[in-house]
């Protein structure tokens, strides 16, 4: 029996092999031909979220020739705008952009065509994503009550009589825009609004066509989000052309250079990336210069330099700017508007715009048309800063002489009940001369002349109580900066405090501490921090802590006393 049982054994294990040796085999003849069905092997869940969590880059492109409605004239080269576009955003030496839907032809056009591809492109993007809306076609300017207008874009089965119904209302658009979550998003349109070129208006409107186009803003930086774009091929009341000679809208044929063989020279800053600002900067000046002034670009941008919208070129590939970069883009009712900006004594440009400057310290003019000066004095500029023209009148802020009016309260320990009980009010009058440039810049000097009322004058029976004054003059010295809108001082002060005899009426009695005259000196430091709030005037607020050497209560031998004192108001610059 021992010896059948080990036969077995010895047969089960010889069987075993042979299983375990098909096994193998098996294994081999799948790697050679065979595909497992079913199981594969699979990224992991933070891969495939990770991935679908990269930012992307968007776009919708609309070009629209052919109109159903024969009062609509077609247009010729609206759809190779947009053809043109969308190749080029896509293009890896272009926008390296994920998606461009292009909508040129047919029902693709249509209003309800193109309301549902916004909708279901706002449903796709996340925060960190960029997006692009571009439109060539007619606009058209309607009067929706009496003296105000209201701009449209026309989608090809647009209806002259009925606007808001098969009309796209362009401030819609640009609020849609607005509410997007993209962190960078820019409108492009390649239309007019007024009757000329791409655009078509009710005759009945020309008589009061002017008037009405002056309350009709087209473009306003109030509302748009950080990082965001809206671009005109034409300014409100001017026409937007197309050329055959060109073979495309002037803006858009210019835009197109800007994106292609002639990026180098659209590229301001030279960090071989193109930005919307860029772009529409090359744009607007080639436009205009094309339309012999007919045609004049408008955009309005939240910033420039900071979070800005690329068009063509690799980030990844993106080189240091040497340059800081001034802009603005105000319409014609600004205050820099159609200013010319002068560096160092050379003319610049005219805004609206952005030019490049080396980084560094410069003189900087602005001068309005009549000539007259906006903003006059030097500025140090970072390669890389972007500054806008509207804080140009801060930024080169080089006051010498310095006054303020302030007021506020002071106090010391409770021992000072003599003195001045739980504190005093004061107002007090500061003026300073400053150094404002070279290598002492900063360095001032000043003084102050103050006084303020403590109720601290009580009779001898500690019934009457009424207010006691008190006076001081101060001298200090410091330095102090400027921080975009902050200004920052700090400086040491030497104070000479007085409190007036102050005896009550009543029976005569020896002088009470409360109603002796005081004259003491103290020191301390002083910190200024203020807001500029404009080329003249900063709000700013003063604090000091000072020491001093007294018996307040004249019951003792005098020691160190420390009390404090803040105050704030208006300073003036000159």
């Amino acid at each position: 029996m021992g010896s059948l049982s080990s036969a077995a054994r010895g047969l089960q294990r010889l069987r075993l092999a042979a299983l375990v040796g098909v096994a193998f085999l098996m294994a081999g003849c799948a790697h050679t031909g065979l595909q497992p069905r079913g199981f594969r092997p699979s990224r992991s869940t933070a891969e495939v979220l990770s991935r679908a969590l990269e930012p992307r880059r968007v776009a919708l492109v609309i070009g629209i020739d052919d109109y159903q409605n024969p009062v609509l004239p077609d247009l010729r080269y609206a759809g190779a705008d947009a053809r043109k576009i969308a190749e080029l955003l896509l293009s890896p030496d272009g926008g390296r952009f994920d998606r461009v839907e292009l909508l040129v032809s047919g029902d693709r056009v249509t209003r309800d065509s193109i309301l549902r591809a916004l909708r279901t492109i706002r449903g796709e993007l996340l925060e960190e994503d960029t997006f692009v809306l571009y439109f060539s076609g007619h606009g058209t300017l309607a009067e929706t009550e009496k003296g105000k207008g209201r701009l449209y874009l026309l989608p090809s089965d647009a209806t002259p009589a009925d606007l808001e119904e098969s009309a796209l209302d362009l401030e819609v658009i640009r609020e849609y825009l607005g509410s997007l979550p993209a962190e960078r998003k820019a409108l492009i349109v390649d239309a007019c609004f007024h009757g000329e070129g791409k655009s078509v208006v009710d005759p009945e409107l020309a008589p009061g066509l002017v008037e009405l186009l002056e309350s009709t803003p087209q473009t306003q930086v109030r509302g748009l989000s950080s990082g965001e774009a809206h671009m005109f091929a034409s300014t409100l009341g001017r026409p937007a052309f197309e050329d055959p000679d060109l073979g495309h809208g002037v803006y858009t044929h210019y835009l197109i250079q800007a994106m292609t063989w002639r990026r180098t020279e659209a590229d301001l800053n030279d960090d071989g990336l193109l930005t919307a600002w860029e772009a529409h900067d090359f744009a607007r000046g080639r436009t205009q210069q094309h339309t012999d002034g007919r045609q004049v670009a408008e955009a309005s941008f939240r910033l420039v330099g900071e979070n800005d919208l690329l068009l063509a070129g690799d980030p990844n590939a993106a080189s240091d700017s040497e340059h800081a970069l001034l802009y603005n883009y105000e319409d014609k009712s600004g205050l820099f508007a159609a200013s010319t900006l002068l560096v160092d004594g050379t003319a610049k440009g005219i805004f609206p715009g952005t030019f490049t400057v080396p980084g560094g310290r410069h003189h900087l003019e602005v001068r309005g048309p009549d000539g007259g000066l906006k903003v006059d004095g030097y500025i140090d500029l970072k390669a890389g800063q972007a500054v806008s023209a509207k804080d140009l009148g801060v930024l080169v802020r080089e006051d010498r002489a310095l006054q303020a009016i302030r007021v506020g309260f002071g106090g010391g320990p409770s021992q000072w009940g003599p003195l001045w009980g739980d504190g005093f009010v004061a107002i007090e009058g500061w003026a300073a001369l400053r150094v404002p440039r070279g290598p002492a810049k900063g360095l001032f000097v000043g003084g102050t002349f103050g006084g303020g009322v403590s109720p601290t004058r009580r009779d001898l029976e500690r019934l009457t109580e009424k207010g006691r004054g008190v006076f001081w003059f101060a001298g200090e010295g410091g330095w102090g900066t400027d921080v975009q809108r902050l200004r920052l001082r700090a400086a040491w002060q030497v104070r000479l405090n007085l409190l007036p005899l102050a005896v009550l009426p009543g029976p005569a009695h020896p002088l009470l501490p409360e109603e002796t005259g005081w004259l003491f000196g103290s020191t301390g430091p002083v910190l200024h921090v203020g807001l500029i709030l404009d080329r003249r005037m900063s709000l700013v607020a003063a604090g000091t802590v000072h020491l001093t050497y007294l018996d307040p209560s004249r019951l003792g031998a005098p020691k160190a006393q420390a009390f404090g004192q803040v105050t704030m108001g208006l300073e003036l610059g000159f």
